[in-house]
């Protein structure tokens, strides 16, 4: 089982000139590049009301909910966010959060989203971080929220991409309760994560969905980086199917 833990829903309203397309069509994309499911990302909700945003996604991802896993958002100093998060998770059913510190403007530390963090915690729901671009998201920026609230299961959603990397190897070493979606990562970047952290906390991701489906060669180059590496067979079946289903709770196709 192939599972891509990080791909971004297309923008209904244009977000950095991204056409929109149905999920229909990323679901033939899916075949093509010989993936099972993927975990969907929201991306106007980070710019735009998150909670529409949240609808639009669970409608999208609706076509075929065992393949195309919905994630939703919120704005942790708004009011209502609890009740979003309540909303998501009990009534539409969503898997996790994805949230971006720098584009939304909070720490990942900051007072407001402390109990909102906790609340995730005993919900179970994993929360996908974007990281590895400051202010506000290196790795153990959010490696500090990990200690704060350990029972909260955190993912650094770039493994601190270029800059940042060595400090993501530290921040997952540190805290059991990180794990990395390897996106947008090199080859040798991504070797260093398998050596150097638990097996059992990695994940691949390709960054889908930031472009027209015309221009998604750079998804099946990325797929086609993760399958040069050299490792073994148990642990690119450990990073791409028993680590994500275990951690978003999915079932067998």
């Amino acid at each position: 089982m192939r599972i891509d833990s990080h791909v971004h829903m297309p923008s209904r309203q244009g977000i950095w000139g991204i056409p929109f397309y149905e999920s229909y069509k990323y679901l033939e994309f899916m075949d093509e590049v010989k993936v099972d499911c993927s975990v969907i990302l929201p991306l106007d909700g980070l710019f735009l009301d998150p909670i529409t945003a949240n609808n639009e996604l669970y409608k999208w991802c609706s076509l075929d909910t065992d393949r195309l896993i919905p994630f939703f958002t919120f704005e942790p100093r708004d009011k209502r966010s609890k009740d979003e998060i309540r909303r998501c998770f009990e009534e539409l059913g969503m898997k996790g959060v994805k949230l971006h510190t720098w584009l939304q403007g909070f720490r990942p530390t900051e007072d407001c989203f402390i109990p909102l963090a906790e609340y995730l915690a005993d919900l179970g729901l994993p929360v996908l971080f974007h990281d590895g671009t400051p202010p506000y998201s290196t790795p153990l920026q959010i490696a500090e929220l990990a200690r704060i609230v350990p029972d909260l299961r955190i993912i650094l959603g770039h493994g601190g991409l270029y800059d940042f990397a060595q400090e993501a190897i530290i921040a997952a070493n540190r805290h059991p309760n990180i794990s990395i979606s390897m996106t947008s990562l090199p080859t040798h970047h991504m070797m260093n994560l398998i050596e150097k952290v638990n097996i059992e906390q990695l994940m691949f991701g390709s960054d889908g969905g930031l472009n027209s489906l015309e221009k998604h060669s750079y998804v099946k180059s990325r797929w086609e980086m993760f399958d040069s590496l050299d490792i073994s067979g148990s642990v690119r079946e450990q990073i791409l199917s028993v680590n994500p289903k275990r951690l978003f709770n999915l079932k067998d196709l």
